[in-house]
């Protein structure tokens, strides 16, 4: 029995190969993005002038998640 299971479990495997070999995924293309680092001082900063609430709708991450979320609230820029 383990045979057959092989045995098919490998004409699986070729009929898989044989149809990925019929496609292509697509051209390859570049792209150039720019990256900013942040300073590690400022969202300590951030937190103690706007807190770690939700400036958009004011969920309080601690109270729906617990403490472990406050070091994970995101600190996003100014988008006006």
């Amino acid at each position: 029995m383990r045979a057959a299971c092989t045995h098919l479990t490998v004409l699986r495997d070729l009929e898989a190969q044989r149809l990925e070999e019929q496609y292509t995924e697509g051209q390859r293309t570049t792209r150039l993005v720019s990256h900013y680092e942040r300073d590690p001082k400022l969202r300590p900063a951030a937190v103690r002038v706007h807190g770690t609430g939700c400036q958009v709708c004011g969920m309080s991450l601690a109270e729906v998640y617990g403490a472990i979320a406050v070091r994970m609230a995101h600190a996003g820029a100014d988008a006006r």
